[in-house]
């Protein structure tokens, strides 16, 4: 019988290395979810002025929560089912936690947040190459275990029952995430990341829910009787769970990616195949376990926390905070699973009666509910303090309390963690041998890093002048009745229009524009949403009406250019273009995009002329 009590063997070092690593992430994710929760509840956010930290923090707490996590788990089983090269291996570990130590460190820059679907971003070098440096050393680690793990000679070693054979079936949907991640940059030719991230993320983003899911199952046979199996329909199961992930590739060949039959292809792909391969695991294991201490409890709980956010998957009709119900369940027992196995293998002991992963899952079943509820009103993702109705603030705070249950469960958890690696749990004489490889990793690691995240920030380029992101001096001048909402609204609507939902950005500045008509920066963000719709025509009148209220607004006058050339005035757009440059700092990121926007327009106007002078 294995139980969380007796783990099969002691943690290696470098595999110790790698849990630390990301439960420390699980904890500073649990910080920016409270954070997150407390401005997303309608009687508590706008009271603490949480509106504007809400996005960047939901940024952290999803890439932490889950690209750290879940990933850094994964890493740490994979090293340690194909052990490598001792200096190699503290090389790719010491680049992955660089990484991951920049991602919340640019919280302290106030970068503004790009809130794209499964991987949002902070616009912020820092942030995007501690990302790049994480994914990095993520895919030297899939390269290595996969080359060692399936070469013939090393089979035996690799094929330790079916927790070994589920964890290289993990590395399938791995290397199709980086797969359809280069197709999409291809796709892209070169356009700027953090302007078109939607698209660059849409295709890997579903690919790596069934790395996570896959890594689920893992976690969960090899907490159970299971986990020695080498029955063929057991396989069959843990395989199953991988083959949807085939077809990742196959939209790229059938449709244009920004086509509507693209992204739902992968809607349905997941939809459709993230969930039968784990059904039949759970199946499998609930009849394996001839009693009770058979089942673990992390496992029991993380399979019915994941059948809750699949049923709630099947409520899905809208963009609406039904959304994050359905992966908040379906991660949340990625996260649980994950937890099971870092306590088995750090022996941190734990039985039938632990409250531990209880309160973590009654939290995430109140997190589930209290979103499905208030999506059930039409409630949209991604704002603050956009409840419609008093349904849905009861069902956003049930959230917020689902939210602190499970917080403290992860704090509690990653404090067990932390105990467990004071007191040296594992094998001693390992650890000090990896320790002694330490200076000769981070010295490589140091020089390698400079490189590739300069290398990085510079190819993932800057497009367009910022919205404005905060009132100016003219917000003093709205009524004290309505500074409130004025500053609510201001928010939510920066908020949407980072994250390119543009017709609530619309909705949130129209009320601000209501309240404070002579307020430059709404209407300068109201044309930005209205490019975004393709609504030219009234956007280039937002941009002048602001123009008219601050001279001085530069980038006014780079969304007026940009509304006027898509208007076909070329002469107007120019004129506007080269009072932005004239205007803009000499430090201004965007002033490159804005100097060859107008060489290529004075080209065009230049050859248009020469068309017209040209004797017939």
């Amino acid at each position: 019988m294995i139980t969380l009590s007796n783990a099969p063997q002691p943690a290696q070092s470098l595999e110790r290395a790698w849990l630390a690593m990301a439960a420390a992430a699980l904890a500073v994710a649990a910080c920016c979810a409270l954070v997150a929760a407390a401005a997303r509840t309608p009687w508590l956010g706008a009271a603490l002025g949480l509106q504007s930290l809400f996005a960047p923090a939901l940024v952290v707490h999803v890439v932490l929560a889950t690209i750290v996590w879940l990933l850094g788990v994964g890493a740490s089983q994979w090293v340690t089912m194909m052990p490598m090269n001792k200096t190699v291996g503290w090389v790719i570990f010491s680049v992955a936690a660089l990484g991951a130590l920049a991602l919340p460190a640019t919280l302290a820059t106030g970068a503004e947040a790009r809130l794209f679907n499964y991987l949002p971003l902070l616009a912020h070098p820092l942030f995007l190459s501690g990302l790049a440096w994480f994914a990095l050393a993520l895919i030297a680690v899939t390269t290595i275990t996969t080359f060692k793990a399936w070469h013939r000679g090393n089979r035996r070693q690799a094929d330790n029952g079916l927790s070994g054979f589920a964890l290289r079936c993990a590395l399938i949907p791995a290397w199709l995430t980086w797969m359809v991640f280069a197709l999409a940059w291809m796709q892209l030719r070169g356009a700027p990341a953090l302007e078109h991230g939607e698209f660059l993320f849409w295709a890997p983003g579903h690919t790596l829910q069934f790395v996570f899911t896959a890594l689920m199952v893992a976690a969960w046979v090899s907490l159970s009787p299971l986990h020695e199996s080498a029955s063929r329909a057991h396989r069959m199961a843990a395989l199953l769970t991988v083959i949807p992930a085939l077809l990742a590739p196959l939209p790229f060949v059938l449709f244009a990616m920004d086509s509507a039959e693209f992204r739902s292809s992968f809607t349905w792909l997941m939809a459709l195949g993230t969930w039968i391969g784990p059904i039949w695991v759970a199946f499998l294991l609930v009849r394996s376990g001839r009693n009770s201490a058979d089942r673990p409890l992390f496992v029991t709980l993380s399979v019915a926390l994941f059948a809750l956010g699949a049923l709630v998957g099947a409520l899905i009709d809208a963009d609406t905070t039904t959304v994050p119900a359905h992966y908040h369940g379906t991660v949340g027992a990625a996260t649980l699973a994950a937890m099971g196995l870092v306590s088995a293998r750090l022996g941190v002991r734990s039985n039938a009666r632990d409250a531990l992963p209880w309160l973590y899952v009654i939290g995430f079943a109140l997190i589930v509910i209290g979103f499905a509820v208030a999506g059930g009103q039409s409630t949209p993702r991604k704002l603050p303090g956009a409840a419609i109705g008093a349904a849905a603030n009861v069902g956003l705070t049930l959230m917020s309390a689902g939210a602190t249950a499970a917080i403290a469960a992860v704090l509690w958890f990653t404090g067990r963690v932390a105990r467990a690696l004071i007191e040296g749990r594992g094998t001693r004489a390992t650890r000090r041998t990896a320790i002694d490889q330490r200076p000769r990793a981070l010295a490589v690691t140091v020089l390698s890093v400079a490189l590739l995240g300069g290398i990085f920030a510079w190819s993932a380029g800057w497009t367009g002048p910022r919205p404005s992101s905060a009132p100016s001096a003219t917000f003093a001048t709205v009524s004290r009745e309505a500074a409130a909402e004025v500053r609510l609204r201001f928010d939510q609507g920066v908020v949407m229009l980072h994250a390119r939902q543009y017709e609530h950005a619309t909705t949130a500045f129209h009320r601000v524009l209501a309240l404070a008509p002579q307020m430059p920066e709404a209407h300068v963000n109201m044309g930005f949403a209205l490019l975004g719709q393709k609504r030219h025509r009234e956007a280039s009148d937002f941009f002048a009406s602001a123009i008219e209220l601050r001279r001085e607004q530069p980038n006014a006058y780079y969304g007026l250019a940009v509304a006027l050339e898509a208007n076909g005035d070329l002469r107007g757009a120019i004129g506007a273009m080269r009072t932005y440059v004239h205007r803009a700092q000499s430090t201004d990121p965007y002033r490159r995009k804005a100097e060859a926007a107008l060489w290529e327009w004075e080209s065009q106007l230049a050859q248009a002329s020469a068309d017209v002078a040209q004797p017939r």
